[in-house]
């Protein structure tokens, strides 16, 4: 099916290009699309990295969060789970805190927060930074 929308709309027939062909397309981009993809694509990676935990405490933080917070009691028991695994590698201490900021996260749920930076809407801070996810500005939040 693909190779037949291929032909009929892009007259080709080839779906997977060479390297050659790659370089050569990319070469003949105008030199300002190409600096709009390469931006695109570094901030499209920035952001993906921004959300990725950081270490096993974030993890666990943000199972237990999700636990507490799914409507779906199937997926809370496997957030759970993932937490039950990760507390072996947490001593009493983090997990303590750990549980002292899904409480004070879930005690927010309601409060709206605006980035007074670009004026971005959200109703928690992300649990994996103190910044707001459209400019990057930290957060002011008190707790």
């Amino acid at each position: 099916a693909l190779i037949k929308y291929e032909r009929k709309f892009n007259n080709n027939s080839k779906i997977i290009p060479s390297k050659k062909e790659i370089t050569t397309a990319i070469k003949l981009l105008d030199p300002s699309i190409k600096r709009a993809i390469d931006d695109t694509c570094k901030r499209v990676k920035d952001w993906h990295l921004k959300q990725k935990p950081k270490s096993s405490y974030e993890v666990f933080r943000n199972a237990i969060f999700m636990s507490v917070t799914s409507e779906d009691k199937n997926l809370a028991g496997e957030y759970l789970e993932v937490a039950k695994i990760l507390a072996s590698k947490l001593s009493e201490l983090e997990m303590k805190k750990a549980e002292k900021e899904v409480k004070s996260l879930v005690e927010r749920l309601d409060e709206e927060i605006i980035c007074k930076i670009c004026n971005y809407h959200t109703f928690i801070k992300d649990l994996t930074m103190d910044k707001c996810l459209k400019c990057d500005s930290v957060l002011d939040i008190n707790d």
